[in-house]
């Protein structure tokens, strides 16, 4: 601690006392950082040791002025070594501490209630160490970066929108708003649906709904059969074949199974044995039902996950915002909080995240309208007996994109190649039978 507060008195090193906070350092030298701030913030200059002993007049911390002036630092000492060496035994401290605590309480918590409290730990512990400055200079880019380009990911709800935006961007946050019922999980659903399709894994977080029942809908998205069927499990001998094959493909001996049930015909027979077998290495839908879900249970699970998958996860799916669990959850200052959170998450991850949110019936946001300057998409959502529309609230970077597809209600599965707004904008006019052009105004 010393050494570093030496350093930068001496050398007058502005860019290396940005990057220190008070927590790192302990008595007594968080007196010598404090007066060293509050130089700085009066004259906006750092002080020389001769100028913090003209302006501190207690005898002990101008001892402790002195004891640091007279310490001898090798020149090719790098102050960044010793700010990394002070942060690591300041992580070290904070991380011990908080085990010690955690240890009293352990034998009255659950798995769960265990991995939520280390991942708190873990995200407290990276805001209080983390610098998030980033200097770039001109030569750092290329104009158009093809790597960049690719890593795009079609979203898979409109084709005009996926061609106009190229898609989801990694550390991008897309939020749909919605009143009850108009089709904010349906919507997700789709989105990680399509991302199986494409060959990518997803994560869906679902907080209200069961898992199970998450489960069922990417089934009827994917294979075509009426979720209404798989509901009432009222399947046809065609409805099963269809999710026979649906299920196959999403393990690796799938195929085999696949055909011997086409040869015996015993649906059951079929499933109990594909369950045995392993999934597709990274082509799968991960789905993670847990009504107490909190921003450290979402950070925690996508980072297991994203080691796992690696490139192959790209989007993540949280159901939905409000209802994450915090203190005072639907207070504006919370829901605000959370929005910044999940945009945090997605940055870290280097994923991108859609999150469904609440309207009000005039689609207002409920809650908290802050929640719409953390993401760089957000769209209300009204659904139609034939399509769903977005229209979109905000956008960052771009223009501002409204798009209508069409939706087939009985397996929830949109269609992408149909923007009926751009249909009804092609229509022509046309006049009433018997009338011809501008007849009418005359």
């Amino acid at each position: 601690m010393n050494l570093i507060l030496s350093k930068i008195i001496l050398d007058k090193d502005l860019n290396s006392w940005s990057k220190l906070k008070s927590q790192y350092f302990q008595a007594p030298y968080t007196l010598i950082y404090q007066q060293i701030a509050k130089f700085y913030e009066k004259f906006s200059k750092l002080p020389s040791f001769e100028e913090l002993e003209l302006v501190i007049r207690d005898d002990n911390t101008l001892n402790m002025i002195q004891a640091i002036k007279d310490i001898e630092i090798p020149e090719d000492l790098d102050a960044d070594v010793l700010i990394q060496a002070l942060v690591n035994e300041y992580a070290q401290k904070e991380v011990l501490s908080g085990l010690n605590s955690l240890v009293d309480d352990i034998v009255f918590m659950d798995a769960p209630e265990m991995v939520e409290n280390l991942g708190r730990m873990a995200i407290e512990l990276e805001e209080k160490t983390e610098s998030s400055e980033q200097i770039v200079v001109m030569s750092d880019y290329k104009t158009v970066d093809e790597d960049d380009l690719k890593s795009f990911t079609p979203i898979g709800l409109s084709n005009d929108f996926d061609q106009f935006s190229l898609g989801l961007a990694p550390t991008e946050l897309m939020l749909i708003g919605g009143f009850r019922g108009s089709g904010k999980s349906i919507v997700c659903g789709n989105v990680t649906s399509n991302q199986y399709l494409q060959g990518n894994s997803s994560l869906y977080f679902s907080i209200e709904m069961r898992g199970k029942e998450i489960f069922q809908r990417h089934l009827s998205m994917l294979s075509g059969v009426k979720m209404s069927n798989i509901r009432k499990n009222e399947l046809t001998p065609e409805d099963k074949q269809m999710i026979a094959k649906t299920r196959s493909d999403m393990h690796t001996d799938g195929a085999t199974l696949y055909q011997d049930y086409l040869d015996h015909g015993d649906f059951e027979k079929f499933e109990d044995a594909l369950i045995q077998t392993p999934l597709n290495e990274d082509n799968q839908i991960i789905i993670v039902d847990n009504q107490s879900l909190s921003l450290a249970n979402i950070d925690a699970t996508v980072q297991t996950y994203k080691t796992k998958f690696k490139e192959k996860l790209r989007i993540v799916v949280v159901d939905y915002i409000n209802v994450i669990t915090a203190k005072d959850p639907l207070e504006w200052k919370t829901q605000l909080a959370i929005a910044a959170g999940l945009k945090k998450i997605a940055r870290k991850h280097d994923i991108a995240i859609i999150a469904p949110f609440q309207t009000d019936e005039k689609g207002g946001v409920r809650f908290s309208k802050g929640i719409l300057d953390a993401p760089d998409w957000a769209f209300n959502l009204d659904a139609g007996e034939e399509s769903i529309k977005f229209e979109c609230k905000k956008t960052r970077g771009t223009s501002i994109m409204d798009f209508e597809s069409l939706m087939e209600w009985d397996s929830l599965r949109i269609i992408p190649n149909r923007n009926l707004l751009t249909e009804q904008q092609e229509e022509p006019d046309v006049p009433e039978e018997g009338l011809p052009w501008g007849e009418d105004d005359l």
